[in-house]
């Protein structure tokens, strides 16, 4: 089970920087967080970045390159250098892939990642 913390005065003040720690067993991660929170939620299919490859997975924009997906699906996910965000390489053509892939989409600590099942 994921625990996160979030500093609770930067869900008042976008400006606040907010310290996130993600615990989900095999690691622990800890990200600094300058954004508005109104952003995160359900991952936005029409706001997906434009290096991921069509199929069911993608990333969107609000992902905030923590390396997440990239450690949990590697062989699926990788990271745009001149962007510092993840993005979907390869759909997953496993069962052994999607797991990982479902894995990090629910341990993603901003749900920036979507399946849409296509």
């Amino acid at each position: 089970m994921s625990k996160v913390r979030i500093n609770s005065e930067a869900l008042d003040n976008p400006g606040v920087t907010a310290i996130e720690t993600l615990d989900v067993g095999r690691w622990t991660l800890d990200v600094g967080l300058k954004r508005s929170f109104e952003r995160f939620g359900l991952p936005d299919r029409n706001d997906r970045v434009k290096e991921n490859v069509p199929g069911a997975y993608y990333v969107d924009s609000t992902c905030i390159d923590c390396d997440v997906c990239r450690d949990t699906a590697p062989e699926n996910f990788m990271r745009s250098d001149a962007n510092s965000y993840s993005f979907v390489f390869n759909q997953p053509s496993t069962e052994e892939e999607k797991a990982a892939c479902e894995e990090a989409l629910t341990c993603c600590p901003v749900e920036a990642i979507g399946n849409d099942g296509e």
